[in-house]
């Protein structure tokens, strides 16, 4: 296993984030814009229709700030968790001409999606502070934690469903429909106090609602996350990272007769 890790880094000037950004806005008049523009267009809808069509906010709550805080970390992991069991057929021509670590083509996807969360990140922020829904605190470098652990998760997510996709080709129709149902069982768009008791129970079993809860406790309520829920994310990561780089190594030599 960490025989793919140094593969992966030798490797590293393969990995084409910010080639992928220039070809994606090619000839737009507003280039890296659409980036930011286009998710803000979309969950300003979102948070508008259900913090006042719907009134789906708690009294005294900032509904935006709750609402874009958890809707951008679970946009990162949803993206890359949705492209993974395509990036081995996306990259076969690669993978059957030319020796280049598996590990690489998910790091590119890993890689390229969280430079788009930076982004959005980033608009949020000035967005916020504009608005005057937002006040600085220096609890928002903490957001630097649970956006590594993220990377290392869907990392390692990617890497098994990637894998298992090999054998199951299936499961490249089921993973969007599954990370759907995820987002809108998450609270993200919703108050978990205002929940059934048995969805917040369901939530305790899903990995996404600690990483966003995790991420979103610095700006909503500008203090520092529980040890606990870190504990928490730190456990998910570890899993499901070192079980991807097994199975990489695992069935690194029989991706090749699968594609």
């Amino acid at each position: 296993m960490l025989n793919e890790l140094k593969e992966a880094y030798r490797y590293r000037t393969v990995i084409y984030v910010y080639a992928s950004l220039k070809v994606r806005y090619k000839r737009s008049i507003l280039g890296y814009l659409w980036t930011v523009l286009a998710p803000m267009g979309y969950y300003f809808v979102l948070a508008f229709i259900f913090s006042y069509g719907l009134r789906t906010s708690m009294p005294g709550s900032n509904y935006y700030v709750y609402m874009f805080s958890g809707a951008i970390i679970f946009s990162a992991i949803s993206s890359v968790i949705n492209q993974a069991s395509t990036i081995m057929f996306v990259n076969e021509g690669y993978i059957k001409k030319i020796y280049v670590p598996k590990m690489v083509f998910v790091l590119n996807v890993v890689l390229y999606e969280f430079a788009n969360f930076l982004l959005v990140m980033l608009a949020v922020l000035i967005l916020g502070f504009a608005a005057h829904q937002i006040s600085f605190s220096y609890h928002f470098i903490f957001a630097l934690v649970p956006m590594l652990l993220s990377v290392l998760f869907t990392s390692g997510a990617a890497l098994i469903i990637s894998i298992v996709s090999l054998y199951f080709r299936d499961l490249s129709h089921m993973v969007p429909v599954l990370m759907n149902a995820c987002f809108f069982g998450t609270p993200i768009m919703w108050y978990n106090e205002l929940a059934p008791p048995l969805m917040r129970k369901l939530n305790y079993l899903n990995p996404f609602y600690y990483f966003v809860e995790l991420f979103r406790e610095p700006f909503l309520n500008n203090r520092l996350p529980d040890l606990k829920l870190l504990g928490i994310c730190s456990s998910f990561t570890i899993v499901v990272f070192v079980v991807g780089l097994f199975m990489l190594s695992r069935f690194n030599n029989r991706i090749i007769f699968k594609l």
